[in-house]
């Protein structure tokens, strides 16, 4: 799975996404949002990050609350201004929900 090409159709997304919501279920908190900006600077189409922005990252924002929830939000304002298109769609996908 790990070396099938990223497609639509592929099943690393499938496996890319149980990937992330496992560490979004051990509480992996702000941490995740690194691990997931990096998969997300590498993803080819977004049907392999599209699913971990709506299953994953939104979730994950609206769990967290205090200063956790502050820096999330603060990572969610940095990627909105970042170069990478699929960051930046990122953060609009999750302010927009």
């Amino acid at each position: 799975m790990l070396h099938e090409a990223d497609t639509a159709a592929g099943l690393n997304i499938d496996l890319i996404e149980v990937i992330a919501s496992w560490g979004l279920d051990r509480r992996l908190g702000n941490g995740a949002l690194t691990r997931i900006e990096g998969f997300l600077r590498e993803a080819s189409v977004d049907a392999l990050s599209n699913p971990v922005i709506d299953d994953v990252v939104q979730p994950l924002i609206a769990s967290l609350d205090g200063p956790p929830r502050t820096h999330a939000l603060a990572v969610l304002a940095r990627w909105a201004d970042e170069p990478d298109p699929r960051l930046r769609a990122a953060a609009g996908r999750v302010r927009s929900a």
